[in-house]
Order: structure tokens, then sequence, then C-alpha cells
């Protein structure tokens, strides 16, 4: 532990030293300029983390560790997916893919997505993964709507796809027409309070075979894909 004025006072004090956070926990470790170290782990999520409380935390991660294992031994996979926070429910269905059968997973990641939908992947690329599984039947993550909707593509398709100006490899969403796009794009600003400009427009051409999914779930039609041949950039 490093000395500093609370280390000090507490060994003057002849108090014991806090607990070590645990090794699941110190990895989830956030630290942002300017900010306080958060703790973003998909059972726990703590901002800003507190060190003092590393023993709650700890016993309160173990008991909910043993929870989620236990409602997954017994395939309650509904109360197990919502033990987890919600932004790290598309990377637990990847963790734990192979524990589940494949017309389950999908249906859980169809939920996930529609109660929340991304506005781009994060940076391990869960949704991709996600998205991209090689589990059969993919069409259960869509409704018939849904499936009528990628049934009418051609087999090249002019997209837009609006994406994070910093990472512009984590957009999943395309769109067939601009104007729809560029309605994306604010909205994801908004949401997300970024700066004008944080988010960009890619125009492409790509084979309905890169499309894993369509989308209804924003009430627009969206295409879900990894990313593809970019050929131009457009400021929003």
């Amino acid at each position: 532990m490093s000395w500093d004025s609370t280390t000090a006072t507490r060994r003057l004090a002849g108090l014991p030293e806090p607990e070590p956070l645990h090794p699941d926990l110190a990895a989830r470790l956030v630290r942002r300029a300017g900010r306080l170290p958060a703790l973003e782990h998909p059972l726990i999520v703590q901002a800003p983390y507190i060190p003092p409380l590393a023993s709650y935390v700890n016993g309160l991660y173990e008991s909910l560790r043993q929870r989620a294992e236990a409602l997954l031994v017994a395939r309650n996979f509904d109360s197990w997916l919502d033990l987890h926070s919600r932004p790290h429910r598309a990377e637990v269905l990847v963790l734990h893919a192979d524990r589940i059968e494949h017309d389950t997973w999908w249906s859980l990641l169809a939920s996930v997505f529609r109660s929340d939908p991304p506005w781009h992947d994060d940076e391990p690329r869960h949704w991709t993964r996600a998205l991209s599984s090689d589990k059969p039947q993919r069409t259960i993550f869509m409704t018939r709507q849904e499936r009528e909707l990628l049934d009418t593509l051609p087999a090249m398709i002019s997209v837009w796809r609006a994406v994070p100006a910093a990472d512009p490899q984590s957009g999943i969403s395309l769109f067939l027409d601009r104007e729809t796009a560029q309605d994306f794009a604010r909205e994801a600003v908004e949401q997300l309070q970024l700066e004008s400009g944080d988010f960009v427009l890619q125009s492409a051409r790509i084979p309905r075979s890169r499309v894993l999914a369509a989308s209804l779930a924003r009430g627009m039609p969206e295409l879900l894909a990894a990313d593809g041949t970019v050929e131009g950039v457009t400021p929003v």
C-alpha cells in the first residue's frame, strides 16, 4: 500500500489496512482522466470505487458470483442474466455461450439488444463477437418483420454507417439512407453526451452476406454488421 496521509493515520491509530480488492474486481477497475477510479464488473458497478469498502465489496461479489453460478447450473437463464449489470449482459452471454443452447442464447441476446440497443460496440467487441457467433439459427435473434426486411435486401447493398470518429471500427449499425444514419448519429451524440462531430458517417457498399441481422428495435430499419469497406467519411 502506498504511504499517504490516510495510511499514516490508520497506522498511528492501530487500525488494520483495508482488505485488498478481489483480483476479479481489481482487473475491472477503470481509471479515466480527471475522475476517480470506477469499478465496472458485470456483477458489481461502483462509481467511484471507495477502497475502504473493499471488504464489503469482496463479500458482495462472492455472494453474487455464487448466486450467478447456481442460476446458470439450474438453467434459470432469465434470472441469471438479470443479475448482471445491463451494459455487460452481451459480454456475459459471450463468455458463457457454450453453456446455453443456441435457441435460448439467441433469444437472450435479442432481449438484451431490444431493452437497450447499443450505439456502438465496446472496445473488446462483445456485440460483434455475439452477433457473429457460429451458433446455429441466428434468425431467432430477429422478429418475423425483421427477417422479412433482411430477405428483401439485394445481393449488394448501399448503406450508411454512423460511427464514433475516435473508433470507427466499433460501428455495428448500418442504414439504407443517409438521412436515417444522420438521425442516428445526432441522437447518439445527445444520448452519450458527446460533442458534435464525435460521430461521423461512412458510406459503403457491402454484400448482403455480411449483414448479421436486421433490427427494428429503434423504430427504424437497421442492419447489424461488422466493419465493412468504407468509401467516404462525412462529419455530422
